[in-house]
């Protein structure tokens, strides 16, 4: 799947871009670093791009689409600019780097680059490397115009004298719900949750801007809750089945956070834990309904609507006594997240965090891989207490 970047302004060989006199950086040089590093703690200056460059520098923003990414200039002079388009799995596309980023400085050579962005009001330092480039990668790019709303003026934002590397882009990128399995601990609400969120489309930029390296750890920042640092001893001793280290530090986190596994009896008092596992990790306040509480059309409407959106959904089995059927085709009382859902067919593409299918499924459930089951509406609604969703 191809994604959109913004223009970065290519630079011809052995080129520096400097910044006007009324810059004030903590440093003059970008620090090269694996994935996105996010700058905060902001300090009081101005940048200004210096307006020297020779405007024929415009003619080599093509150098960058060999990484995956197209450039366009904001103005009469290749800085600032905006990247339009990145194409899927390119060097740039690991990176992190996305449509709509403004490039406000650029340092380095034809074969490889430190480049400033700026993101929502932030500031990343990216690298860019022709060591990275894959003789068979595939950066094809859509033929998609910059809107001229989204190009990047000046920046006369402050910039920041702190870096903070977010290592795990990437990995959460290429993993997404693979990388997350449940251990002995009951917490498949947080594990559904973590899975959920994972896979929606923006799910892994923002789960990795909540993990920090520094100082030999790893802190954790949920949105609405303190900084807990999680250590590789930490992650060495614990016994946690997560085949992806960034969702042991996730796990880790949340044993912090609920050390009593809380959640897992929510059900009991009208606070479930597949709500406050997605409240946990996106911020957001969390609906829950229940399937049998609605039509198959409400139902097929809504499941319909929440993929289509690339929501992060999250669902809650019943147990033997409250479905009172013979027979269990799922596992009682356990969390599932949404993988897929075919409004045509009526089928529930649903993944166990335990990473198996679960029971035999009496005829009622689809096996579709190691880990995923589907169930038609009707099963759903029979055998399902809750659907959560973030607002």
């Amino acid at each position: 799947m191809l994604r959109k970047l913004i223009a970065v302004t290519a630079i011809s060989a052995n080129l520096t871009m400097t910044l006007g006199a009324t810059a004030a950086f903590a440093s003059s040089e970008f620090k090269a670093e694996t994935g996105i590093v996010a700058i905060s703690k902001p300090m009081s200056a101005r940048v200004s791009v210096n307006s020297q460059i020779a405007p024929e520098l415009n003619s080599s923003l093509t150098q960058f689409e060999k990484f995956g990414m197209r450039c366009v200039s904001s103005g009469k002079t290749p800085i600032p600019a905006l990247i339009t388009e990145v194409a899927s799995e390119s060097p740039a596309y690991r990176k992190g780097l996305q449509s709509g980023d403004g490039i406000v400085a650029i340092k380095g050579n034809a074969d490889a680059y430190s480049i400033t962005i700026k993101r929502d009001g932030k500031f990343y330092s990216i690298s860019l490397s022709a060591s990275e480039l894959a003789t068979n990668a595939n950066t094809r790019l859509l033929n998609v115009r910059a809107r001229t709303s989204d190009v990047v003026l000046p920046v006369s934002q402050p910039f920041a004298a702190r870096i903070e590397h977010h290592p795990f882009v990437n990995e959460i990128t290429r993993d997404r719900h693979n990388g997350v399995m449940q251990g002995p601990i009951g917490n498949c609400w947080f594990e559904a949750s973590l899975s959920a969120v994972a896979d929606s489309p923006r799910g892994p930029e923002i789960l990795s801007r909540m993990i920090t390296l520094s100082s030999q750890a790893y802190t954790v920042k949920f949105p609405n809750f303190q900084t807990i640092t999680i250590t590789d001893g930490q992650i060495a001793q614990a016994n946690l089945r997560d085949p992806s280290k960034w969702a042991s530090i996730f796990e880790l986190a949340e044993i912090e956070v609920y050390p009593d596994n809380s959640p897992s009896r929510g059900a009991s008092i009208g606070n479930p834990g597949v709500k406050v596992g997605l409240e946990l990790l996106t911020g957001k306040q969390v609906t829950f309904v229940r399937p049998d509480s609605m039509s198959m059309g409400e139902l097929s409407l809504l499941l319909d609507r929440l993929h289509s959106e690339g929501q992060p959904v999250t669902m809650a089995s019943k147990s033997p006594q409250e479905h009172r059927q013979r027979i269990q085709p799922v596992v009682p009382n356990h969390a599932y997240s949404l993988v897929d859902f075919d409004r045509n067919s009526g089928l529930i593409t649903l993944r166990n965090p335990l990473g198996n299918p679960g029971p035999s499924g009496h005829g009622l459930v689809r096996v579709v891989a190691q880990d995923e089951i589907q169930v038609d509406l009707p099963t759903f609604s029979t055998f399902f207490r809750f659907v959560a969703y973030p607002n």
